[in-house]
């Protein structure tokens, strides 16, 4: 194939691809209804319309006295910024791995270097076009006109995506901050569902108890008025003795019977009491955890506040219903805390 050829089949290629582009619309390749705008092109429309114009220029000029270059860039141009729109169109957040916003900004990106490219490119040859139809001074002011709303709307989209970086690094620390605070607030919550679950589970126990005191001190009055009022009337000696020890072990197998189960119930009714005031404990520790965190004027008394609830749900706590709690180790835990919290205070 001779260069002529190439170079028309070339020119043909631009053309349809000209066609194309100029059947574009801006609102199209903005896609706000379907992206919403949040991940919407809307900061890109400008350029977005400025591309479009120049092309829509570019299709009214004749490129039949273009270099062989220029008509390799005019093509390698089309080609790219046909990819750019089919980037939008099949831009997606579902398709995302990453961000979609920085998805969204990197081919925005592109959009404004190809931009800058097109305008050092194509702008001068479509300029010396266009002077074989106006005078020199028409071309300067339409140049400068460009070069003054080029500068505009760049700086424009610049701060915008400076606003919407600042915006999303806020609403970040937000979304990790309320993480926190959530996390913190559903811990608490199964505490608190346990310490209701052992307050339940320690009724029965407490009333089994007093069932039982009661029994007991039923039977034993029984036993004493039986005693005094009825005792047994055997002449025998012998006899008697033999009733008195047959009673005597028969009440006393029952009377331990009513102990060992007063002895149990109220026992596990102090097991239930001690898990009960164990969890609450803790369910206030991590509910006050957050307001004493945030209030925290320096690292340090934030870590002291997080060691104090750490300790609170993981080390044993002394409640008064186990007899045999051993000692918490509270003053050296406070010296721990004397000791993180005065080396900063004697730096100020």
């Amino acid at each position: 194939m001779g260069e002529w050829e190439e170079r028309k089949n070339a020119l043909e290629e631009i053309r349809k691809k000209l066609n194309e582009i100029n059947q574009i619309k801006p609102e199209s390749l903005v896609r706000a209804d379907q992206l919403g705008q949040e991940l919407s092109f809307e900061e890109a429309r400008p350029v977005l319309e400025q591309i479009l114009s120049i092309y829509r220029q570019l299709e009214k000029l004749s490129l039949e006295a273009a270099s062989p270059t220029i008509i390799s860039q005019v093509l390698g141009g089309l080609n790219t910024i046909l990819n750019i729109f089919k980037q939008i169109r099949e831009f997606s957040p579902k398709h995302v791995q990453a961000n979609p916003i920085q998805a969204r900004d990197a081919i925005i990106s592109k959009i404004l270097s190809f931009y800058n490219s097109l305008w050092m490119q194509i702008t001068p040859f479509m300029a010396y076009l266009k002077s074989q139809r106006v005078g020199p001074d028409d071309i300067d002011n339409q140049l400068q006109a460009k070069i003054k709303s080029f500068d505009t709307k760049i700086n424009e989209i610049f701060e915008a995506q400076q606003l919407k970086l600042a915006e999303s690094e806020k609403l970040l620390e937000s979304m990790r901050s309320a993480a926190g605070t959530i996390g913190v607030s559903r811990h608490s919550l199964l505490f608190e569902k346990q310490a209701g679950n052992d307050l339940k589970e320690g009724k029965p126990w407490l009333y089994w108890t007093i069932g039982l005191g009661a029994a007991i001190a039923i039977f034993g009055t029984f036993i004493w008025l039986q005693a005094v009022y009825f005792p047994p009337k055997v002449t025998d000696s012998n006899l008697m003795l033999y009733e008195i020890i047959q009673i005597s072990i028969g009440r006393l197998a029952v009377l331990s019977i009513l102990y060992f189960g007063i002895v149990l119930t109220g026992r596990m009714y102090r097991a239930s009491r001690h898990n009960f005031t164990v969890n609450k404990h803790r369910q206030n520790a991590l509910s006050t955890f957050e307001t004493f965190a945030n209030s925290a004027s320096d690292d340090q008394a934030k870590n002291a506040v997080l060691n104090q609830a750490t300790q609170c749900i993981f080390s044993q706590q002394t409640t008064g219903y186990l007899g045999d709690e051993g000692e918490q180790k509270g003053s050296a835990q406070l010296m721990q805390i004397i000791r993180e919290v005065i080396p900063k205070s004697g730096a100020h």
